[in-house]
């Protein structure tokens, strides 16, 4: 697959024109390894897991605010991890518990080879017990997806809305880490297992996805770093330019969008409003000719979290619209800035395929003008 033109230019650090731009956000990874991706033994996949990929779930259980992590290096190794941060109010340090596994690839069932633990267990403590209770929910949500089957957008009572929290399929099933009777909600945009969130028989929410995420050459610590999204954001006094005459340009991949005199097009595919917002444009090869399975297969790719720039899957929105387009509506954490930023991807069908626009902008400038980006985004037309 041909990277998008912008590729370079995100996921880091912008250069333009040689004046340095502080990170704005890493709108696009993609990692389209499906001639080599594989699920976990004995669970059938929708959108194949690939190497790098990573989960991070909200673990309501614990009396701290705990999250847990699924790490996937290769189709035979991974990594599990408890990540507690400090909670100065409770006088509760900063707590870590993780360990890597080795799997039989070849089995159709969890069958576990090996284990190192890779952070300090304290014996006789709550570690050993949080130790024992990952490698639980390890074979408890491997035996509950195998029992599932099948599950896709064709399947039996499977939803896909607007509203991202209310796709997938909602289960009732008997989870005794969870205190017995719950309701199940699997997605297919969620690796591994595909389980999005648990809620217990009083319906109270007990376990919900964080965020999904990817690891690669140039993000390798996005899952080591990941420390939730309970978190403030400093108050910056920005002044926010008069809007100017609107003016009707066109894209390089040949759609229409309508900008006034304040942003700037420094590259073909970019157009930057100061240093306060990034628009970039430009398309992504088809990987299937399954239209719904290439469709999704994007939406997740683009939604990756990556190093120092975490995308809230519990906020998250997703649009999807009968001409075939499906509009994201994401914040994204950048821990070592201490900002966020709202995110907005319009992906378009397109021959051969997917025409996308990004619009990247720090939450506090959309909030003082949030019409005047949604918009501009609202005169795109892919073609």
């Amino acid at each position: 697959m041909n990277p998008p033109v912008v590729t370079k230019y995100l996921g880091g650090f912008f250069y333009i024109y040689g004046v340095f731009m502080k990170k704005i956000l890493s709108f696009l990874i993609l990692h389209f390894t499906l001639i080599a991706a594989f699920a976990l033994p004995g669970i059938n996949s929708y959108i194949p897991d690939s190497n790098g990929e990573f989960v991070y779930y909200r673990d309501y259980t614990f009396e701290r605010e705990s999250y847990i992590g699924l790490l996937r290096y290769n189709q035979s190794s991974y990594k599990m991890k408890y990540y507690a941060p400090a909670d100065l109010d409770k006088q509760l340090a900063e707590k870590e518990i993780s360990f890597m596994f080795a799997v039989n690839s070849e089995s159709n069932f969890l069958d576990i080879t090996g284990e190192i633990i890779t952070s300090t267990i304290s014996p006789n403590s709550e570690d050993v017990d949080i130790m024992n209770y990952l490698r639980d929910l390890l074979y408890d949500f491997s035996s509950h997806r195998i029992k599932k089957g099948e599950i896709s957008p064709s399947s039996k009572n499977y939803t896909l809305v607007s509203e991202y929290n209310n796709n997938g399929i909602s289960s009732k099933e008997v989870f005794d880490q969870f205190g017995g009777d719950v309701t199940v909600v699997y997605d297919v945009l969620v690796p591994f297992f595909n389980i999005k969130s648990i809620y217990s028989k009083q319906g109270d929410l007990i376990f919900n996805l964080s965020t999904v995420g990817v690891i690669n050459a140039t993000s390798n610590s996005a899952f080591e770093d990941f420390k939730g999204f309970n978190y403030s954001i400093p108050k910056i006094k920005r002044k926010i330019p008069a809007e100017g005459k609107a003016v009707k340009i066109e894209t390089p991949s040949k759609g229409t969008l309508t900008l006034d005199k304040n942003w700037e097009n420094p590259l073909a595919s970019i157009w930057t409003y100061g240093d306060l917002a990034l628009i970039a444009t430009g398309s992504i090869d088809n990987i299937t000719d399954d239209a719904m399975l290439n469709k999704l297969t994007i939406v997740r790719s683009v939604s990756y979290s990556t190093a120092d720039n975490y995308k809230n899957f519990e906020t998250m929105e997703l649009i999807f619209r009968k001409n075939g387009e499906v509009k994201i509506l994401a914040e994204n954490y950048s821990p070592s800035e201490k900002n966020e930023q709202k995110n907005i991807i319009v992906l378009s069908p397109a021959d051969k395929s997917t025409v996308y626009l990004s619009l990247n902008v720090y939450s506090d400038v959309y909030e003082m003008k949030p019409s005047y980006f949604n918009k501009i985004i609202n005169t795109y037309k892919a073609k």
